[in-house]
């Protein structure tokens, strides 16, 4: 199973509009992850504000790791736009494009509205995606997949903060192997692909929680994703670490595990973040 591609995924599916950094015009930030089964991963954030009220956002990632006996490799870029996050209503749009040589193509469009009250973000976001198969037979099978994301934020206790979330994800075509094996056959997909797969998801939640002690940050994050291939669980747990510099200077660390019923794989991270 590729977890590197998971944690991508898991990466790109967090909103467009960012709140750790809300009170910054522009950034850039970068993250490298190592893993213990020989994979890397590599993040690329650019965020350019340009006004107080309205933000450019890309990013690109790139994951190596090993699928089966074939080394695997997915790039993933976005580009998004949101406006001020610490208005009462802040709204956003990102598209997003995954590409896993030999195994599949996917292109989304995502829409996020956030309502803020004193204490509490409301984020929902619908979102259309458009994802392409690989066959043994070298044609295409493509399938429309609608989602919806919410996700409740609350940062009423004294400089604790929470947030839970849960995406739900549907299918033009099912894709469950119970489907392909009375339908068309599983031989159709490459076992490769059919591995890859496991990040079109029937479902995941998410949530976070943290201590914020003015110079950074420290807190806890879990991830259970459910597959819409076979209903196989993966769950990511991290604990991170942020510290801020200076104004212009901040870093985060961050060490976790990912976990199925096959194996589990141990991650390290650490990212390097400049604001102006």
């Amino acid at each position: 199973m590729n977890k590197l591609f998971l944690m991508s995924l898991a990466w790109l599916a967090s909103s467009v509009i960012p709140v750790a950094f809300a009170d910054t015009s522009s950034s850039i930030r970068y993250e490298q992850a190592s893993y213990d089964n020989d994979g890397d991963s590599y993040y690329l954030d650019i965020d350019l504000g340009l006004d107080s009220k309205n933000h450019l956002e890309f990013g690109y990632s790139k994951n190596t790791s090993q699928v089966n006996t074939e080394k695997s490799e997915s790039d993933s870029f976005y580009v998004g736009y949101y406006t001020d996050p610490a208005a009462d209503l802040s709204t956003g749009v990102a598209y997003t494009s995954v590409t896993e040589e030999n195994y599949f193509d996917l292109d989304s469009i995502r829409l996020d509205f956030v309502v803020n009250t004193d204490n509490w973000a409301f984020t929902l976001s619908p979102e259309l995606r458009s994802i392409d198969f690989y066959t043994t037979s070298n044609t295409t099978i493509n399938t429309l997949s609608p989602a919806l994301g919410v996700m409740a934020s609350y940062y009423g206790f004294e400089n604790v903060f929470i947030s839970l979330g849960r995406t739900m994800y549907s299918y033009e075509k099912d894709v469950s192997t119970s489907s392909h094996h009375h339908t068309s056959g599983m031989g159709i997909f490459s076992v490769s692909t059919l591995d890859q797969a496991y990040g079109l998801d029937d479902y995941r939640n998410r949530f976070v929680a943290g201590y914020d002690f003015g110079s950074g940050n420290l807190g806890v994050r879990h991830t259970r994703i459910v597959a819409a291939v076979d209903s196989a669980v993966t769950t990511i747990n991290s604990v991170f670490f942020g510290y801020k510099f200076s104004d212009a200077w901040r870093t985060e660390l961050s060490t976790g595990r990912v976990e199925d019923d096959f194996e589990d794989t141990r991650f390290v991270s650490a990212a390097l973040g400049y604001h102006w």
